[in-house]
């Protein structure tokens, strides 16, 4: 579902704003600070398989992490404060990881610790969400890995009788050795020691690509994450960085982001001659080279997709007209542009965003055979289920999820047989998701890990190519501010997957995005594929097939069972070594 960001700042009073205006993201007293008379704390660890609420009761059991990952991949935990009576200057420090041997994984390098910041939501996401407080939004803690500026993600205040849960990723590296590695988590609270926190870290013997195997398209726009961070004052050099940081945390959690360019091509169209007699791709090659030659990151990752974009004149309607010539001209030299650059192959067109009337689906056709007529290897995609009459001009079906396995829709085998035709499945979600006959995989704040986590065994239970998600900055621009409200259209959090990192807010001396734990449940679900795409290359279908099956049903029965995943990605770890 394509919605634009570019709407009118709404007041507070809509339906769904937080109880607070202003962000609670100021830090707790410094390292000097004292405890508190009536202080104390349990301190406890959770896996990244549930969201941890400020008044969850404390697990003082749960007293060490035990973390399992590939070589390349990111894996997380949590650890939790839990307090007693009121706590000041709260703050974690990592050592290195050892295996004893002389092999270590370096904290500084591999550790990004995250507080977690509660979004107070006093509107459910439809009839399973809940209000209250919940986790969502990750302030760094230490320097960012960007600027490697200190941000103020700690140290931390804890109110009395609540958590304040702290997100860590630990990302191995590549040449990592296969080995079980120990570290200590320190967490303080001004002078005193409130824990040492055991973490053993096993590396199992593979390693999962940098690049994710799964396509995916998730919207950014540039000028609406912008406006989020500076406000309505352009400035060309601020607008590339700024796109260039998001594209870069995206390729971090595994995800390719589209509607990304800061300009499209600024051209010059001779009517008569009907030729392109000038074109200037800068602007828009500052943003997507970077993201798809995988030079944004040291992994070099790269973006899985790359949009076709639209010209200077509105794109051809449902009949022949004056820009039809325009557009084979335009898309002609695009696609000459990306097959030097070496990105046709993960081109697309976004055609017109859900189809609906007759005039919609006649826009669809003309539309697709001016593309083709450009250049028939452009790759025209529809946010549609399948329809007859669009055979031959989509290349890339992408039905939402709630109709790929429902009555009344196509079945599955239809898609199957336009792959084994030539075409591309990908699927998505939206707001929808809150239709009856679920649940239906969403990237709701108050639902579950799995509820976001899901999607990519989805994609394998289906045999689909990709996932696409419409925003991942929406609020940017909706709301006065996402750090308290990210209610849209019925739910909590849909096209909200980043917050803006803000020197106000964060401290440091540049703006930088901010991820959120509905991101991390993204990352974690393309890692999961990965798992599944090495058991594939090993000739090993019949046990991904059995154990996909095992968690998902339909696309409306799949488990919500937070270990249940990590479980099966423990078995996938397992096969995939022969052990």
């Amino acid at each position: 579902m394509r919605r634009r960001a570019l709407t009118p700042i709404l007041l507070c009073a809509l339906a769904g704003c937080a109880r607070s205006v202003i962000p609670n993201l100021a830090a707790g007293e410094g390292a000097g600070a004292a405890l508190r008379a009536n202080s104390g704390a349990v301190v406890w660890v959770a896996s990244q398989a549930y969201k941890v609420r400020p008044a969850d009761p404390a697990q003082p059991k749960r007293n060490e992490a035990s973390i399992a990952a590939a070589r390349a991949e990111t894996v997380a935990f949590q650890i939790v404060v839990s307090a007693k009576g009121s706590l000041n200057g709260v703050d974690v420090a990592f050592s290195d990881f050892s295996d004893g041997s002389g092999h270590v994984i370096s904290a500084a390098s591999s550790v990004e610790a995250f507080r977690e910041f509660y979004l107070d939501l006093t509107h459910p996401s439809g009839a399973a969400g809940r209000i209250g407080e919940w986790p969502d939004g990750l302030v760094p803690i230490g320097k960012d890995p960007y600027y490697h500026e200190q941000r103020n993600g700690a140290p931390f205040a804890v109110p009395a009788g609540k958590n304040q849960a702290v997100w860590v990723d630990v990302a191995v590296p590549a040449n990592a050795i296969a080995a079980t590695y120990r570290a200590v988590a320190t967490v303080t609270a001004g002078r005193a020691t409130l824990a040492k926190v055991p973490v053993t870290l096993t590396v199992w013997n593979f390693t999962l690509p940098t690049t994710s195997s799964l396509a995916t398209a998730f919207g950014l726009d540039t000028w609406g994450t912008y406006l989020g961070h500076y406000g309505n004052h352009w400035n060309t050099k601020k607008i590339e960085q700024l796109t260039n940081l998001y594209q870069a945390e995206a390729l971090k959690h595994r995800i390719s982001l589209y509607d990304n360019d800061v300009a499209g091509p600024a051209y010059a169209y001779d009517q008569k001659t009907g030729k392109i007699t000038y074109i200037d791709y800068s602007l828009f090659d500052a943003t997507y080279v970077p993201d798809l030659s995988g030079s944004l990151l040291p992994s070099h990752a790269q973006g899985t997709v790359a949009e076709f974009p639209d010209g200077q004149v509105s794109p051809p309607g449902p009949t022949p007209g004056p820009a039809d010539a325009q557009y084979v001209a335009y898309w002609k030299d695009v696609a000459a542009h990306f097959r030097a650059e070496n990105w046709l192959g993960r081109n697309f067109y976004y055609d017109l965003d859900e189809p609906h009337t007759a005039q919609d689906y006649q826009t669809v056709r003309h539309r697709a055979d001016v593309a083709h007529k450009a250049d028939p290897r452009i790759r025209v995609m529809d946010t549609t289920s399948f329809k007859r009459e669009l055979v031959g001009r989509i290349n890339i079906w992408t039905p939402i999820v709630n109709e790929l396995d429902s009555p009344g829709f196509p079945p599955p085998s239809v898609y199957t047989a336009r792959q084994k035709a030539g075409d591309t499945v990908w699927f998505y979600t939206s707001n929808e998701s809150l239709s009856s006959g679920g649940p239906w995989p969403n990237f709701f704040v108050d639902a579950g890990v799995n509820d976001a986590r899901i999607f990519s065994w989805m994609a394998w239970r289906y045999g689909l190519n990709g996932f696409l998600y419409y925003a991942t900055t929406l609020n940017y621009t909706r709301t006065p501010d996402p750090w308290t409200n990210v209610y849209n259209f019925g739910d909590n959090g849909d096209g909200v997957l980043f917050y803006p990192g803000r020197t106000s807010l964060i401290g440091g001396r540049h703006d930088i995005p901010c991820p959120s734990i509905r991101l991390k449940s993204v990352r974690a679900a393309l890692q999961d594929y990965e798992y599944m795409m090495l058991l594939h290359a090993k000739g090993q279908d019949a046990f991904v097939n059995a154990l996909v099956r095992k968690l998902v049903t339909k696309t409306n029965i799949w488990t919500q069972d937070g270990a249940a995943l990590e479980k099966a990605r423990a078995e996938m770890a397992a096969e995939i070594q022969g052990t």
